[in-house]
């Protein structure tokens, strides 16, 4: 507890953000009695990695984890009456989240999605400025690459200037994923489904506004009106989304106005200008809508987001958009990054990350993953590894492990996964058994030897010259007079 001038000092620490984010304890949903507490470290941002076998929880923790960290940080915003639906008991070691980035590539992701652009009388408590979702689901729980698309292009929206750090990181992460880092994209006049709801025929934004408001079929939440009533405090905002309006009513405008973004930089190329707030604006309130969205590059066809993998537009939209929307103070929390991703990928992946949140500090990642590329690029200094297993009760019990730092994959696999062996488990029966057999006596067991050892032959051609099973396999064809 601070007083009188400590005060003072306090918020001048947290303005100079020599205080950190960084979550120091929390505890397992379901069992808020075991409390898993991380280690501070020396590092500006913190890496903390989750493992676990399936039905650890990792994905329930991330989410209570999440419900937390939006609580605290949304104090003194719209959602002060958020409430956690799992509990975690999230504690800090100095600062709450200013922002809470949350990313997954799989569908069934326990993360709260966001609104749809066009559907902001459907908001949540999720729809806050300091929450971003870079996932598959859209805000009705579609499985649609339209959510990451939504998430990139707000974050770009919202970002007044981008350093020339993340402009080169976007820039190489294009080169390695092959997804241009320009997109053409048309901006329309949002008409409403007229045989679902009357749609507002305003000829001016403030009546826009005002028969949105009014109409229980566009706004369900009075998050919506709020939005508006705060946005309104901004004169200049206000200004530049009715001269926006105006335009999209035009005649000369009435097909939508093209424009093109690179990611690299502020702004975009298109007449008219318009400042890219109150495009963003326009869009959570409604009144526009994105259409005809393709990425460029010189000399090639357009491309629509769905034509490219799985793998390249997970890794370039979610790092993309983190690299974008990260503050100092950010909590990060990813879900199972590995899911279609190459392996050379997911041994790069950590590196990336790094690269995409070296402009900001005190931040915090959290990672649930199963991919020991990924937990192999970890550094001893900047992480906190944590193992989740299951008891006999079917209770998830939580256990520092050491950093493999520099580890190989396979020693990583052995000793932090609890893998017995990273061969076939055919392949390693046969050779347990031929053993047992040996050891057992080999002319009262040489049929039953004899039927593996043939089995195991077909294997040496295969195996590198200089893999140990090649040696076992060959003494055991031998021992058996089974011919390699």
């Amino acid at each position: 507890m601070v007083f009188g001038d400590d005060v003072q000092l306090f918020y001048k620490l947290y303005n100079w953000g020599f205080l950190m984010v960084l979550l120091r304890e929390f505890s397992l949903p379901f069992n808020p009695d075991r409390a898993v507490k991380l280690n501070r470290g020396r590092q500006n941002n913190r890496i903390s990695v989750l493992l676990g076998i399936n039905g650890t929880q990792k994905s329930s923790i991330l989410r209570g984890i999440l419900e937390g960290a939006l609580f605290a940080a949304s104090a003194s915003d719209v959602t002060s009456n958020m409430k956690r639906s799992l509990e975690c008991n999230a504690k800090w070691h100095a600062a709450v989240p200013d922002k809470v980035i949350a990313i997954s590539s799989a569908a069934t992701d326990r993360f709260p999605s966001k609104t749809s652009f066009g559907e902001g009388g459907f908001f949540t408590k999720y729809d806050i400025p300091k929450y971003t979702y870079v996932g598959p689901r859209t805000g009705r729980n579609i499985v649609s690459r339209a959510q990451s698309v939504q998430s990139l292009l707000s974050e770009f929206l919202q970002t007044a200037s981008i350093s020339p750090s993340v402009g080169k990181f976007i820039d190489r992460l294009s080169v390695k994923t092959s997804v241009p880092f320009t997109i053409t994209l048309r901006l329309k006049r949002r008409q409403f489904d007229p045989g679902r709801i009357r749609p507002p025929r305003a000829s001016s934004l403030s009546t826009f506004l005002a028969e949105t408001g009014a109409n229980p079929h566009l706004t369900r939440s009075s998050r919506w009106t709020k939005l508006v009533e705060e946005a309104k405090k901004d004169r200049a905002l206000m200004k530049e989304s009715t001269r926006f309006f105006d335009l999209l009513n035009t005649e000369e405008f009435k097909r939508g106005i093209e424009i093109e973004i690179d990611l690299r930089s502020s702004g975009y190329v298109g007449l008219p200008q318009i400042d890219p707030r109150a495009i963003h604006f326009g869009l959570i309130v409604g009144f526009v809508k994105l259409s005809d969205i393709e990425f460029r590059a010189p000399g090639l066809p357009p491309v629509h987001p769905d034509t490219f993998s799985a793998g390249q537009w997970g890794l370039f939209s979610s790092l993309t958009t983190a690299a974008l929307g990260v503050r100092d103070r950010t909590l990060l929390l990813i879900d199972e990054p590995e899911n279609a991703l190459h392996p050379s990928w997911q041994r790069e992946y950590l590196a990336e990350l790094r690269l995409a949140f070296s402009h900001c500090k005190n931040c915090h990642i959290i990672i649930a993953t199963h991919s020991p590329l990924i937990v192999s690029g970890l550094g001893a200094k900047e992480a906190d590894l944590i193992g989740l297993r299951l008891a006999n009760d079917r209770s998830v019990v939580p256990a520092p492990l050491e950093v493999p730092m520099g580890w190989q994959v396979t020693d990583v696999l052995e000793d932090i996964f609890d893998l017995p062996s990273t061969r076939s488990p055919g392949v390693v029966s046969d050779i347990e058994t031929a053993m047992k057999l040996i050891t057992k006596g080999v002319d009262q067991n040489i049929v039953a030897l004899r039927k593996v050892a043939k089995r195991l032959t077909t294997l040496l051609n295969s195996l590198p010259e200089d893999d140990v099973a090649r040696q076992v396999i060959s003494s055991i064809c031998r021992i058996s007079g089974v011919t390699d």
